[in-house]
């Protein structure tokens, strides 16, 4: 119990983007990426562990990205990947409490991220347009259709847990 009273969800979003080769990515660069990304996601879930009531949920948020092997994409999607893995691990640690644990994958979304990122193609509206072209449902994500999961899960839907669960129009990385 905190002075708040009890926590009940926690959700895990900070998140990280660096692109470009990974033969030019300096030292900041990886330190930075798995910081936030990978080493954040653990020291979160290990206090939530701790500290979440029975019956809660943690989410933490992915990216489709995760299973990508896109050039340029090395640092962050290891980090993705990892948490990923360590999702499913403490899935299995707290399920015995009745605590959820999921991931989250997003697929290219409508956020100052994806916009930074188009930026630095040289071409964002024909890097967008390939996007789009690529997504099934014919559209870039918005961050309702994240979220949406995000409730479902931290709600009605007790029986999913060690996921991680793409929202991402259909595309397959």
């Amino acid at each position: 119990m905190h002075g708040f009273g009890r926590i009940d969800i926690v959700v895990n979003a900070a998140a990280v983007l660096p692109t470009g080769p990974l033969a030019e990515a300096s030292d900041a660069d990886i330190d930075a990426c798995l910081q936030t990304n990978l080493r954040g996601m653990l020291v979160v879930n290990r206090l939530a562990a701790g500290t979440l009531a029975d019956g809660g949920t943690i989410i933490n948020l992915s990216s489709a990205l995760s299973r990508s092997r896109n050039a340029g994409y090395a640092l962050y999607t290891a980090t993705k990947a990892g948490v990923e893995a360590a999702t499913s691990v403490l899935a299995r640690e707290l399920a015995p409490r009745g605590i959820t644990v999921n991931a989250v994958a997003p697929g290219r979304t409508e956020t100052e991220m994806f916009g930074s990122d188009l930026a630095r193609s040289g071409d964002p509206q024909a890097a967008r347009q390939a996007i789009v072209d690529m997504i099934p449902m014919g559209r870039i994500g918005r961050p309702d259709d994240a979220a949406d999961l995000i409730v479902a899960l931290c709600g009605p839907v007790r029986w999913i847990t060690g996921q991680a669960i793409h929202v991402s129009g259909g595309i397959v990385m």
